[in-house]
């Protein structure tokens, strides 16, 4: 009877062990067992929204701009919170999308029910698209040029192409 529960014993610790692996490789891969291009938060920490072509993503005013990177300049120091998935400017601003039909960005009083203060980003070759919960298809773009953030209909070039650089 001894034998018998010892094999038994093994059998289940194979099993957990096997179980654990998979779970394991599956965070390693795309953070849950769903494929790696799935949705996922921000960085926590304060970062820098840096596009493509290399521009920093600033408040000014009540827009969201892109510009030429300045170290350590607030106003491209962001911070996400996990819980209301808000995208917080350290210089004292939340992005936020007014509504579908304009493309602005801007950074206006936070607002944690507000449904158009929610961000995500999804894995794309060379970084992160990063979109509204609103309108899960679209995504931040800023052109080679600099200028406004906008959100771009059909982000698929390095016009919407973010990383997340960590201050």
């Amino acid at each position: 009877m001894h034998a018998r529960s010892s094999s038994a014993a093994n059998v289940v610790r194979r099993r957990l062990t096997a179980l654990a692996a998979m779970v394991a490789a599956g965070g390693l891969i795309g953070g849950g067992l769903g494929s790696a291009a799935q949705a996922d938060d921000l960085p926590t920490g304060t970062f820098k929204l840096q596009s493509g072509h290399g521009f920093c993503a600033r408040v000014d005013f009540d827009l969201l701009q892109s510009r030429s990177c300045i170290t350590l300049a607030l106003e491209e120091q962001f911070v996400y919170d996990l819980l209301t998935k808000q995208i917080r400017s350290v210089s004292g601003g939340l992005l936020t999308c007014v509504e579908e039909a304009d493309p602005d960005v801007y950074v206006l009083p936070c607002d944690n029910s507000s449904a158009s203060q929610k961000w995500g980003r999804r894995v794309v070759t060379g970084g992160w698209v990063v979109y509204p919960y609103t309108a899960t298809r679209k995504g931040l773009r800023a052109d080679e040029f600099g200028g406004d953030v906008t959100l771009d209909p059909a982000p698929s070039s390095a016009d919407a192409v973010w990383t997340f650089p960590l201050i």
